[in-house]
C-alpha cells in the first residue's frame, strides 16, 4: 500500500523587496527536486473537479499560484488524504509517483496551479479514472 504521508508540503522561500517579492519555488538543491521534464500550469474553473490520475513513474511540484485547490491523494486501498493550498501561502506540494490524485477549486473563482516535474508528459505513463470511480465526498 502507497504510504500517503510520502506527500510533503512545505512553505516557499520569499524574499521581499520594495517593488515586488521574488518566490523561489523550487531549485535543483532542493530535496524535492528529482530532475526535470517540463513545466505547466493547470486552469482549474470553478466548480470543477479534475479527478482521478495516477503517474507511474512521475514526480509533480505544485504551487498554486492564483486561488485555492483542495488536492485529495487516495492509497489505491481505503486511505484519503487531503490537502488545501492556498496561493497567498506560498506554499510547495510535492507528490510521487504511485498515487491516486484528483483536485478542485475551493473559492468561487478559477485557480491556477503550477506543475514542475521530473519527467516529460507520456500518456503511456499515466492511468485515469472518472470522478466516480473512486467514492470521495468532494
Amino acid at each position: 500500500m502507497f504510504n500517503l504521508n510520502s506527500i510533503t508540503l512545505r512553505e516557499i522561500k520569499t524574499s521581499t523587496f520594495v517593488k515586488g517579492d521574488i518566490h523561489k519555488i523550487l531549485n535543483k538543491y532542493d530535496h524535492e527536486f528529482k530532475g526535470f521534464g517540463e513545466i505547466y500550469t493547470s486552469l482549474v474553473k470553478k466548480d470543477t473537479i479534475k479527478a482521478w490520475k495516477f503517474h507511474k513513474k512521475i514526480t509533480l511540484n505544485l504551487s498554486v499560484i492564483y486561488g485555492s485547490i483542495k488536492f485529495v491523494f487516495f492509497d489505491g486501498k481505503k486511505q484519503f488524504r487531503t490537502v488545501n493550498v492556498i496561493s497567498e501561502k506560498n506554499q510547495l506540494l510535492t507528490v510521487p509517483p504511485k498515487v491516486w490524485y484528483g483536485f478542485k477549486s475551493l473559492n468561487n473563482k478559477d485557480s491556477l496551479i503550477l506543475n514542475l516535474t521530473d519527467f516529460v508528459f507520456d500518456e503511456n505513463e499515466i492511468e485515469r479514472k472518472n470522478e466516480n470511480e473512486i467514492e470521495f465526498n468532494w
